[in-house]
């Protein structure tokens, strides 16, 4: 939600001032395409949020390999692009738990959570060195792991489980791609 909250006065200014500058538009239509463009984008995130929330995280970036293959879009910035994502998915839970775990144990040791914004900014440098000398050594032993299981010698690298797309997920495409339409064209519906 901050980043929406924080992002959406930068898009309506931007869309305002170039809805003003560069096109005959009154402000009654500026403001109602600006409404139309907030809730597409309020829409969008929340369709996104849900489905990565709803769905398995083990299947997105299979489904977004599949997409991939089955398009035919070839470059290796795509599969590293789609690596780093499935890095971040694999470990992030690894990570939060482990700094779950270092304030749990500074509570259970009798250190007393701090109070003020300065306490608290204390007591995270205090303990950001430590945490990212152990996420570098974790990093370092997953490289040197990949380097010895040959990963990244051969490209492009193979895609597993492929996900062929059905005649129905054409179906489903079309009609957002169609339901998209309507919406930009009559505004509401």
């Amino acid at each position: 939600m901050k980043p929406f909250i924080i992002y959406l006065p930068i898009l309506g200014l931007t869309f305002v001032g170039v809805s003003f500058f560069f096109t005959e538009m009154s402000w009654g239509n500026i403001a109602h395409s600006f409404g139309l463009a907030t809730l597409r984008l309020w829409l969008m995130i929340s369709m996104m949020a849900f489905y990565l929330i709803s769905q398995n995280r083990i299947y997105f970036i299979p489904a977004l390999r599949s997409i991939r293959f089955q398009l035919g879009l070839k470059g290796k910035w795509s599969e590293n692009l789609l690596l780093f994502i499935e890095m971040i998915f694999r470990f992030s839970p690894g990570i939060q738990m482990e700094w779950n775990q270092i304030f749990r144990g500074k509570k259970a040791l009798g250190f007393s959570e701090p109070q003020t914004r300065f306490e608290k900014i204390k007591m995270f440098s205090g303990v950001l060195p430590y945490f990212l000398h152990n996420s570098l050594l974790q990093s370092e032993q997953m490289t040197r792991v990949m380097k010895l299981r040959g990963y990244g010698k051969q490209f492009p690298r193979g895609v597993y489980p492929f996900h062929p797309l059905k005649s129905i997920d054409f179906i489903v495409f079309i009609l957002l791609i169609l339901f998209n339409g309507l919406f930009q064209f009559y505004g509401t519906l």
